[in-house]
């Protein structure tokens, strides 16, 4: 239970990503709710080790953890950038398509079925020209 200033109690529940709050005060959270809505790239190499962004919305830089898995593999150096970024590093894994499951430290829970594919080091340049392309950013 939390004691507010005007003298009312509140408590809070998050079950399964739901935040329950019992008062007669209004539950606010800053930021509002969060999204995750892609990966920016959405690939990489199998040797792992690349930055990518995971673009969204409500998240809070200092407040916000986040865990991040490609399939079963968890990322590396989670860092919640701003309110709409968190930058991750891939793990290794084993080349095609990956699901991406977001974990953040309130419960809530994300997947982008197939949402990063991992290809070979060797084709690793052609995919990112290919990607730059469609991103209207040419070498």
């Amino acid at each position: 239970m939390t004691r507010v200033s005007s003298g009312f109690t509140m408590a809070s529940i998050a079950i399964a990503g739901l935040l329950v709050c019992f008062s007669n005060l209004a539950c606010e959270r800053k930021g509002g709710p969060a999204t995750v809505t892609r990966l920016d790239p959405d690939n990489g190499t199998t040797l792992g080790g690349d930055q990518i962004s995971i673009v969204g919305s409500g998240f809070e830089p200092g407040k916000t953890t986040a865990e991040v898995r490609f399939g079963r593999k968890r990322a590396e150096g989670v860092v919640i950038a701003s309110s709409t970024t968190i930058n991750v590093t891939t793990p290794s894994s084993e080349r095609g398509p990956s699901e991406i499951t977001v974990i953040l430290n309130d419960g809530q829970a994300f997947t982008i079925p197939e949402g990063f594919r991992f290809v070979e080091p060797q084709d690793a340049s052609k995919v990112r020209d290919a990607y730059l392309k469609t991103q209207g950013k040419n070498k």
